[in-house]
């Protein structure tokens, strides 16, 4: 028997000093002898993730380096599989869930698992409030069994671990001291919205109101839009998170009768629930420090208003790209056109043109003051640009994937 074999069957052993030795030197073939792993010993990796803490890590690690190939991602996307990384990652007591978002993430770009995340269910104990997420149990993670058990939709707890890590402290010290509820910061779902937004049934959970993950962990019925829970982090510290959400909301524009929603007010009602609010945050990143005229300033939305000189714009070319492209797609409506206009765009995009140093962002830039500074004229004072406008616009212009 090979030494990889061997290995791979320790982690059947009953002590798990043996099982933390052999998953140490199993991570070690995932340099340069990837191929090595066929479906029994993912299969073992994958239920190590379930072991002692140390032992989880460092399967989840190799799942994570393995997950690169097409092939062993399907290996290891099994339906099983899923239901515990979902669970897992939901769980805020779960001490590895940015390791297991990173595998998520990976995952992710599968097209059969787009579409499976998407109706993913999960088993859920509710207790006074709390939610207990029943597929989760493992050594790393704690799990209350006791409560009403019922199932969920995976996306909108996916979408609430997303919101509870955005503040978690960075380093173990920092969390220790805050005493914070969730374990891991969950960044990297960012890129997992971003992926299954390049799908139809994905891009339909963002834009369509949903049950709010309080009124699943209380049995009520208030709805909201998911997309307005992503959009407050166009500004986070995380780049990785700021890249994801950046994609899923231009994603999520793609769906023109959303538009209205996109881009009302959270005070206004518009179809079941709050608008999403969209238009502040996406032109957030692309202010810079500049002083408008008062009158200017005024159409503004409110938080690009009165900015501190210290305010500076997205600092990766690639996010500056995309929210430039989201605006855009909302100029494919009329709606979308007038309502840019009506709050100031222009002079946001003006300042920041004036900024750029990147060509690529420059470009769009250059198309987007065309389509909101022109006047309207009875050939398109319609609600939607003709087709030959909107492929002008879409030319270049792909759903993204992170």
């Amino acid at each position: 028997m090979s030494e990889f074999k061997e290995l791979v069957e320790f982690l059947r052993n009953d002590n798990p000093t043996i099982r933390q030795i052999a998953i140490q030197h199993l991570a070690g073939f995932t340099t340069n002898q990837k191929q090595l792993f066929d479906n029994d010993a993912i299969s073992q990796v994958k239920l190590s993730c379930r072991d002692k803490p140390a032992i989880a890590h460092d399967a989840f690690s190799i799942l994570v380096n393995l997950s690169d190939s097409v092939l062993s991602s399907n290996a290891i996307a099994t339906k099983e599989f899923l239901l515990f990384l979902t669970s897992y990652i939901s769980n805020p007591s779960a001490l590895l869930a940015d390791l297991a978002c990173m595998l998520l993430s990976n995952l992710s770009k599968l097209p059969n698992l787009m579409h499976a995340l998407c109706s993913q269910q999960i088993p859920i104990s509710l207790h006074d409030g709390n939610v207990s997420y029943i597929a989760s149990k493992s050594d790393s993670s704690s799990v209350q069994m006791d409560g009403l058990q019922t199932t969920v939709k995976a996306l909108p707890c996916l979408v609430e671990a997303f919101v509870q890590g955005a503040n978690k402290p960075e380093t173990a010290v920092e969390s220790a001291e805050a005493d914070a509820q969730r374990k891991s910061n969950c960044h990297f779902l960012g890129s997992v919205f971003a992926n299954i937004t390049t799908t139809q049934p994905g891009r339909d959970f963002f834009t369509s109101p949903s049950l709010s993950f309080d009124s699943l962990a209380n049995q009520k019925s208030a709805k909201e839009y998911p997309l307005a829970k992503l959009t407050a982090f166009t500004e986070h510290p995380s780049n990785i998170r700021r890249h994801g959400v950046a994609a899923a909301l231009k994603n999520s524009t793609f769906v023109k009768d959303a538009h209205r929603a996109l881009l009302a007010q959270d005070s206004e009602i518009v179809g079941e629930c709050n608008g999403v609010n969209m238009l502040p945050y996406v032109l957030l990143p692309l202010c810079g420090p500049e002083e408008f005229d008062i009158e200017e300033q005024e159409a503004l939305p409110e938080v690009c208003q009165l900015l501190p000189p210290t305010k500076q714009r997205e600092v990766d070319p690639s996010i500056r790209k995309t929210h430039i492209e989201t605006l855009l797609l909302l100029c494919t409506t009329l709606h979308g056109r007038e309502y840019l206009r009506s709050r100031n765009t222009y002079v946001v995009i003006k300042a920041a043109h004036a900024d750029e140093k990147d060509q690529q962002v420059t470009d769009e830039m250059i198309k987007l003051v065309n389509l909101i500074m022109r006047e309207e004229g009875q050939e398109t004072k319609i609600q939607e640009l003709s087709k030959k406008e909107s492929e002008l616009i879409d030319e270049d212009m792909t759903i993204e994937e992170v």
